[in-house]
Order: C-alpha cells, then sequence, then structure tokens
C-alpha cells in the first residue's frame, strides 16, 4: 500500500477504521475540504532554520514505458444491420517511450519502466511534485506547544525575510514534546513547493 501511494504522490493511512489515500503538500483535509490556514510569529518561536535546496540540482524528470501486452479481441455477434459512417481511426499507443516533466538540462531518471504511457506519465509528474516541495524548508521550535496544529496544515509566517513570510508553507513533520524543563513545547518542519516560492 505504501508503494502505491508513494506512486500517486499520496500517503497511506488508517484512520478509525478506514484505508486514507491523502496527497502530499496540498493542504487539504482527507475528504477533500481545504485546511485552515494557520499564522506563526517569530516571537512564537524559540528558534528557526531556513533550507534552500540546490535550484540546479534537478530540472525534470524522465519516466519510460514499454507496452508488452496486446489486448484480445472480442467475438461480436451483429443483429441488425447498420449504415456504415466513417470513423476516426484512434491512434495505437506507441510500444515505448520516455516522458519527461521539466526540462531536459539536468534530469532524474526514474529506473523503473512502466507499463504504459498514462503509467509513466503519473510517476514522472508525482516525482517531480515530491522534487518542488523539497527545494525549500523552514523548522521551527515553537516557546509554547500548540495542540491545534497537524500534518499538511497550510502555514503562514510572518517576521522573518521577505520570501520566507511570502512563501506558503505546508506542515510536513509535528512533533509535541512535554519535558520537566521546557513544559510542552512543539517544533515544525515546513515545506514549499518551488513555483510559491521566490529567493533572490
Amino acid at each position: 500500500l505504501m508503494r502505491l501511494a508513494r506512486q500517486y504522490g499520496a500517503i497511506a493511512s488508517v484512520k478509525n477504521g478506514n484505508l486514507l489515500f491523502i496527497r502530499q503538500g496540498q493542504g487539504k483535509s482527507a475528504t477533500g475540504k481545504p485546511l485552515p490556514v494557520i499564522t506563526i510569529t517569530r516571537k512564537d518561536g524559540d528558534s528557526h532554520r531556513f533550507t534552500l535546496a540546490d535550484r540546479g540540482a534537478y530540472t525534470g524528470v524522465i519516466a519510460s514505458w514499454l507496452h508488452t501486452r496486446e489486448p484480445a479481441k472480442k467475438e461480436s455477434t451483429t443483429v441488425k444491420r447498420k449504415r456504415r459512417t466513417k470513423k476516426q481511426k484512434k491512434e495505437p499507443e506507441a510500444k515505448q517511450g520516455d516522458y519527461l516533466v521539466g526540462t531536459d538540462e539536468n534530469v532524474l531518471v526514474l529506473n523503473r519502466t512502466y507499463a504504459n504511457r498514462s503509467n509513466a506519465e503519473r510517476a514522472a509528474k508525482m516525482q517531480w511534485e515530491r522534487l518542488q516541495r523539497g527545494v525549500a524548508s523552514f523548522s521551527l521550535q515553537l516557546a509554547e506547544g500548540r495542540a491545534d496544529l497537524y500534518t499538511e496544515m497550510p502555514v503562514k509566517v510572518s517576521g522573518f525575510k521577505q520570501p520566507i513570510d511570502d512563501a506558503e508553507w505546508i506542515i510536513t513533520t509535528l512533533t509535541h514534546t512535554v519535558s520537566s524543563d521546557n513544559g510542552f513545547t512543539t517544533s515544525l518542519e515546513l515545506e514549499v513547493r518551488i513555483d510559491d516560492f521566490e529567493m533572490e
């Protein structure tokens, strides 16, 4: 199930006896409704860390397919004679090929060969989304714990540098800690998509 979820860019989880497949980085609940955006200011946190991955790492993703199965022809019986109408011939799908998302300057080539073009296309798009989400990350250690936060929740931050404040962040990892020294604290790991983010 986890491999299938990864193939579709999702997370697999069991909640209240239901199996859920939830797309990552969408800021939506399991039912597809948008999650509320919360705001965190710089004064709420004890510490923070901003990381920008190398933009030149990958500019695209290539997935290959090889179609080896031929569909069996179904037998049909004609009862009524119909007038002949010309049908547009459907273009047969290519037997093999590559699908590219992004540009071909520095590509990540997926090592799996897919059964058809649509599966290869879906895999390339999901991997490209995964790469984009990881381009910029932001970690926060909150001075006071926030039990109202949960993963996939959209976050707006303020009081940091302008590009960080302007970006739309999603909580990817959330850790609540209770200790005798610090009391109840929360640490957040946030990610942003590259198309939502501009860094000068």
